[in-house]
């Protein structure tokens, strides 16, 4: 399942009459924002294709979503700085994350100029609901998005 790319045209038209109202500060002030807020995204993720980034000899991908479990599945690895060895622990609560250094699984590896070899489709992440009786597609992160967010912003330097 991919992006509705004509109600998401749709909605820049609509956004285009909307914006067309707004003083000209205001629309920088926006402008500015919204760039703001992609860089990281951009700066991060455009590492995956060496023709968006810096050359390299090689780069590596890893999450925070996937942690490594012990043999079980249902504890999380963390590093005892003591011991030097891996330690399980209980899956900590969503807003304790950020407090753990636990193992991640690993994620993918590239040779020097492999990332522009990913094809424009190549999803980078996908996000799903679930509710009572339903599974929700939120949406998902490919390459070609990537791609087209790096050429807005490097456009408008």
């Amino acid at each position: 399942m991919g992006w509705n790319y004509e109600a998401i045209r749709e909605h820049k038209a609509k956004d285009a009459t909307r914006l067309a109202d707004w003083p000209r500060e205001k629309l920088i002030a926006r402008i500015i924002d919204l760039e703001v807020a992609l860089d990281p995204l951009v700066t991060t993720l455009g590492s995956l294709d060496d023709k968006l980034d810096w050359p390299r000899a090689s780069m590596s991908v890893s999450s925070k979503l996937w942690p490594m479990t012990d043999e079980d599945g249902k504890s999380w690895l963390v590093f005892n700085k003591e011991t030097s060895k891996s330690d399980p622990i209980e899956p900590p609560k969503p807003e304790r994350l950020h407090e753990v250094e636990y193992y991640t699984q690993d994620g993918l590896s590239f040779d020097k100029n492999e990332g522009g070899k990913l094809h424009d489709d190549f999803e980078i992440i996908g996000v799903h609901q679930s509710a009572l009786a339903s599974y929700i597609f939120c949406g998902h992160i490919t390459m070609k998005d990537v791609r087209h967010a790096a050429g807005v912003l490097r456009e408008s330097h």
